[in-house]
């Protein structure tokens, strides 16, 4: 039986806009995928807001999440396009967020696979 790592804390804040359990349990789901690539994430703190476009008739969403590792938290930001609803936004965010995480959690590894490509001149291997 394999045991998996414990659910991190998961806050998520939701501001100019109501609170919606679907979109909670999409963030709680997706913090939890995150959590079996690295097993640990002490905490992740979402905010979904949605900013108001003045001279556009749609409003988008800014989402940003911050999740605790070892060494110092990982912030990432992104901006939805006006008019996109806050489920579109949150998984697009999501390819984001699991992009920078994967890239953080290789270098907090020692396993940048940039510098492992990188081959020395007149390397054989």
């Amino acid at each position: 039986m394999t045991t998996l790592p414990p659910s991190p804390s998961v806050q998520v804040v939701f501001l100019h806009l109501d609170s919606s359990p679907a979109l909670e349990g999409a963030i709680r789901d997706n913090v939890a995928k995150l959590a079996l690539i690295f097993g640990r994430i002490t905490h992740c703190r979402v905010t979904v807001a949605r900013v108001d476009h003045r001279h556009l008739h749609a409003s988008g969403y800014d989402i940003c999440f911050e999740i605790g590792l070892p060494r110092g938290p990982l912030v990432v930001r992104h901006r939805s396009e006006a008019g996109e609803d806050a489920h579109a936004a949150v998984h697009q965010a999501f390819h984001t967020v699991r992009r920078r995480f994967e890239e953080h959690v290789r270098k907090l590894r020692g396993d940048d696979r940039r510098h492992q490509a990188r081959a020395t001149p007149g390397s054989l291997g």
